[in-house]
């Protein structure tokens, strides 16, 4: 998904639009307009400086001894400047300045003001329905207004019609700075639709955006082998000879990957085969060997080294695999293990470790972060609840460290000016019963202690139904598949059925149980595409083709997805944290590699209906809270 907070706009842009909204300035009268005249001249120039500040400060003096309806022209260039620098409250009192009533261009202006001070506040939802209830742009905003759709669309993961408005900016710009970054932003979300969807919407040529998707669905087809893509894209600029990326982009893109492919030539994984977390090993390696066998091109030779062993110290066993000659290593997977080996500061070959070390922890060189934590699990679902428009939220997570863990990395990405968690509540894991904290986070108890009250006061009998707070949107709920089929059922009788409950990926066993997960029905959730899209992709790791071969896939899929991940990912590490927007698509998500080497995935949103699990499709609808995205209810 995109940088929430990136740049909205390109200090060149903001001269070209400088420059057309003078041209749009009333013409100023005899005395004042040669004082506001130099004044703003001098504002224009500060802008071509690159002192924003400066600018904006000058334009907020020239409307001081401005009419109407240059006064108000100026306060819409001062509060875009802005707006430019993060500075809301300076902006704020800028528009607050405008009359109620304003000329239809200035009014349409000072609602695209406001649609990005939404965003700059973290309201994604709220500022993509203000978006699509703007009118017909000026022609003098008209490339300003394209692209605040690209970043409210991206915002809200509408990937794909950010990168249309993307395509059609382009048409809009003259310098190569401007379009650089442009294409970039339109590569990033193309990059990160689903296949599928890229798939559907492609039109035949020459039309300019079913390029910009037929080069991206050639791209991350054949990525992992460089002299297929090399020859499709020489396929796709005789189809598309006049395109926009026919010439340099394409090029750029056939460099990363083949210049910047690593390719060890003895590979080492350290894994717990034996002891209390053998199972997970072994799962790990099977999906691992699954893929490296899968691989038609040369294989670099493998050892594998067991660190649950009696003598399996990670360090050891490390220093082992490198005198032994490797040039990589995959591993290792505990936490501790991970923490241990970090801590002794910069590692001799590349390592991908299959844990994370603590947020706050600092990586050494040439140490990549590959795992399935929980806390990253719980920040996906906060990105997804922010994208749906929630911004109330009440948290349920079972007793424990890991249950503390899931609240807080959940709280952490979730909470913002206007995104809260109302109140946090633990159950016991292995009861059965969870009445008492649904009661105490729905606020039934105080609702049922009014009741007690009037009873009292009245001293007589009445009909009284119990009624649940109406402050939340939804409930974060973080549990396994024995827990989350009762506590679903509960919520429902304690009159929260029209409370939405998102979760973890913890919630499906990530084997189809019709019967038992009838009572999640309802329950959304983020997971891999491993377990949730239907169809088998062409490339002999389709978990139906694996489980004929590797019985153990069916009990722990997700481990045996981490296992293909760590093995596809290696050539592409160091080209994925070089170009920050780029990504590999996963077994276990969308992969991104940011700067300090964690793999980041990005998850499917799905809904239990009828019993099974379902991909939701992302549709934008309006709601309380701004839009919701549309499911099977």
């Amino acid at each position: 998904m995109q940088q929430k907070n990136s740049r909205f706009i390109s200090l060149l842009s903001l001269i070209a639009l400088a420059v057309v909204l003078a041209s749009c300035a009333t013409a100023p009268r005899p005395v004042v307009e040669r004082s506001v005249a130099e004044i703003v001249e001098e504002a224009d120039a500060a802008i071509e400086a690159g002192d924003i500040e400066r600018a904006a400060e000058q334009l907020r003096r020239a409307a001081t001894k401005s009419v109407s309806p240059e006064r108000e022209h100026l306060l819409l260039r001062a509060a875009s400047l802005y707006l430019y620098l993060g500075n809301t409250d300076e902006a704020d009192a800028l528009i607050g300045d405008l009359p109620s009533v304003l000329p239809a261009a200035q009014q349409f202006h000072r609602e695209l003001l406001e649609v990005r001070q939404l965003l700059l506040r973290d309201r994604p939802a709220a500022a993509y329905l203000s978006f699509s209830m703007l009118g017909e742009a000026p022609e003098y905003l008209h490339q300003e207004t394209l692209r605040l759709r690209a970043e409210v669309s991206a915002a809200v993961g509408l990937l794909l019609e950010s990168a249309e408005a993307r395509a059609e900016l382009h048409q809009t710009l003259s310098t190569a700075e401007e379009i650089d970054e442009n294409m970039q932003h339109l590569w990033n979300s193309l990059s990160q639709t689903p296949m599928e969807l890229l798939r559907e919407r492609m039109p035949p040529p020459p039309d300019a955006f079913g390029g910009w998707l037929e080069l991206a669905f050639t791209v991350r087809t054949y990525r992992l082998d460089v002299n297929r893509l090399e020859n499709a894209l020489k396929q796709w600029q005789r189809r598309y000879p006049d395109h926009p990326a026919a010439d340099v982009f394409v090029q750029e893109l056939l460099v990363r990957y083949r210049d910047q492919l690593t390719e060890p030539q003895q590979l080492a994984i350290l894994l717990p085969l034996s002891g209390p977390v053998g199972g997970a090993g072994q799962a790990i390696r099977d999906g691992f060997l699954a893929a490296y066998y899968a691989t038609n091109n040369n294989r670099p030779s493998l050892r594998i080294y067991d660190t649950g062993s009696e003598d399996g110290s990670v360090l050891r066993l490390y220093d082992q695999a490198v005198a032994d000659g490797a040039d990589f290593i995959i591993g290792p997977l505990t936490r501790g293990d991970v923490a241990t080996l970090a801590a002794r500061g910069e590692l001799p070959v590349p390592t991908l470790a299959l844990n994370t070390l603590p947020a706050d922890a600092t990586a050494p060189e040439g140490l990549y972060q590959f795992g399935l934590s929980p806390e990253d699990e719980a920040r996906s679902a906060a990105l997804y609840a922010i994208e749906r428009g929630y911004e109330n939220a009440l948290v349920l997570v079972p007793e424990g460290d890991w249950g503390e863990r899931v609240a807080k990395a959940f709280a952490q990405a979730f909470e913002g000016e206007y995104q809260q968690v109302l109140e946090t509540r633990t159950y016991p894991a292995e009861g059965s019963d969870f009445s008492v904290p649904i009661r105490t986070l729905l606020n039934l108890n105080a609702s049922d202690h009014r009741q007690r009250l009037l009873r009292r006061t009245l001293q007589r009998g009445f009909h009284f139904e119990s009624r649940r707070r109406q402050d939340a949107d939804f409930i974060f709920l973080g549990a396994f598949p024995r827990d989350a089929r009762l506590i679903q059922p509960q919520l429902r009788f304690h009159h929260a059925m029209d409370l939405p409950i998102l979760a973890t990926s913890h919630v499906f066993s990530g084997v189809i149980d019709t019967a038992a997960d009838q009572d999640m029905n309802g329950i959304r959730f983020v997971d891999m595409p491993w377990l949730l899209d239907p169809e088998p992709k062409d490339d002999g790791l389709s978990r139906s083709e694996l489980a004929e071969h590797w019985p153990g896939v069916a009990r722990q899929p997700r481990l045996y997805a981490l296992g293909i991940d760590a093995y596809r990912i290696i050539p592409y590490l160091e080209a994925l944290q070089a170009y920050s927007g780029d990504t590999l698509d996963g077994k276990t998500g969308v992969l991104q590699v940011d700067t300090n080497g964690r793999v980041q995935r990005m998850l499917l949103p799905a809904q239990f209906t009828r019993g099974q699990p379902r991909l939701e499709p992302r549709q934008v609808q309006p709601s309380r809270n701004g839009i919701r995205f549309e499911g099977n209810d």
